[in-house]
């Protein structure tokens, strides 16, 4: 088995009048990542709801955000409805909710190809300084 989903997201729109900029990729799960019962694991699919919220939080500039800080996962919620098997053609989609100081909120869901949600998810991400995320800061 490979390290990584190989999920590569990117914006569904380039029109400069949207502020909210949802993001999308294609997927189509490995047989390596099934379970027992023949379908993805749900591990995988709380995997590939992750990730792309946390692309799409730090690249809210309509939010304040520059895209260079550092974030890191602070709370995620998810909810499967049904988990694709291998080969399944999905498309992986994103979009920011929200900011409140270093809270920046996203959604993100798992589609399959005829646009049934397989899965969705609301995630918290954290804005953190670089030096405590690499647990190099000294904290009195």
């Amino acid at each position: 088995m490979d390290d990584g989903l190989r999920i590569f997201v990117g914006p569904l729109s380039a029109s400069p009048s949207r502020t909210i900029e949802a993001l999308a990729a294609s997927w189509v799960p490995n047989a390596d990542r099934a379970g027992h019962d023949g379908r993805i694991s749900g591990e995988f699919v709380w995997s590939v709801l992750d990730c792309p919220s946390g692309f799409a939080s730090v690249n809210t500039r309509h939010l304040g955000m520059s895209g260079s800080e550092p974030i890191q996962l602070g709370r995620m919620a998810a909810q499967i409805n049904r988990r694709p098997k291998p080969g399944d053609r999905c498309i992986v989609v994103a979009w920011p909710t929200g900011r409140d100081g270093r809270k920046v909120f996203a959604n993100s869901a798992l589609l399959g190809s005829d646009g049934e949600t397989l899965a969705m998810a609301q995630a918290t991400w954290l804005t953190v300084n670089r030096q405590v995320q690499l647990g190099r800061a000294r904290t009195n």
